[in-house]
């Protein structure tokens, strides 16, 4: 889908399809990714009326940390809140990690809850557990987790029209991170090396509201 030359800083948005993923969006400090539905999507899509607010996937946001994280740790990218009577979500649930190889966007289960993905816009086709191994995500993605699957978001791809200038600002942004001076640097590898930390912080409960 092409967000519009708007966008452009855009790998993809996460659509908040349940009700706890849609109330997620306001906790903590989930709401700095959060943008109107209306200033992402196109006015034409389905999806932009039904749908309030999604969460942007920038260039920032996933590779600053070579990673974009999701649990209920307050050091993940986006945090998933608990429920007072359930540990159904990691501090550490999955990752989406940008191949600057390939340019393609991968998911990855950190959790022993498990991930689930399927492709397209409906959630009935089946649904694949995720292993170790990062997936390459499809150009529309169901990502669910936790409890009988309270957290389901769209993962939608930027697929710019104009291509040239998507690929264009991918590769500046990648080569001004790579310009880093040596103290920022040295902030990115700590905050890399807490995200590989993350699963051994004490799981906090949670009222998802």
């Amino acid at each position: 889908m092409d967000f519009g030359p708007a966008n452009t800083n855009l790998i993809g948005v996460l659509v908040p399809l349940s009700e706890c993923a849609r109330k997620s969006v306001d906790h903590g400090q989930n709401r700095r990714l959060v943008d109107w539905t209306r200033n992402v999507l196109p006015p034409s899509d389905p999806m932009t009326p039904k749908h309030k607010r999604v969460i942007k996937v920038s260039f920032p946001a996933l590779m600053g940390r070579r990673c974009f994280t999701v649990g209920s740790s307050r050091l993940s990218h986006y945090e998933l809140p608990l429920e007072a009577d359930y540990s159904d979500v990691s501090a550490l649930h999955f990752t989406l990690v940008f191949d600057y190889a390939c340019r393609t966007l991968r998911i990855r289960n950190a959790s022993l809850h498990g991930t689930w993905v399927s492709a397209g816009f409906h959630d009935d086709v089946p649904i694949l557990l995720l292993n170790e191994a990062p997936l390459e995500v499809y150009p529309v993605t169901h990502i669910q987790c936790g409890l009988d699957n309270r957290f389901r978001f769209l993962l939608i791809l930027n697929q710019p029209a104009a291509r040239d200038e998507f690929d264009s600002h991918l590769t500046r942004y990648v080569q001004s991170i790579g310009r880093s001076s040596p103290s920022t640097t040295a902030m990115r590898k700590r905050s890399r090396s807490l995200s590989h930390d993350i699963e051994r912080y004490t799981k906090r409960t949670r009222i998802c509201s």
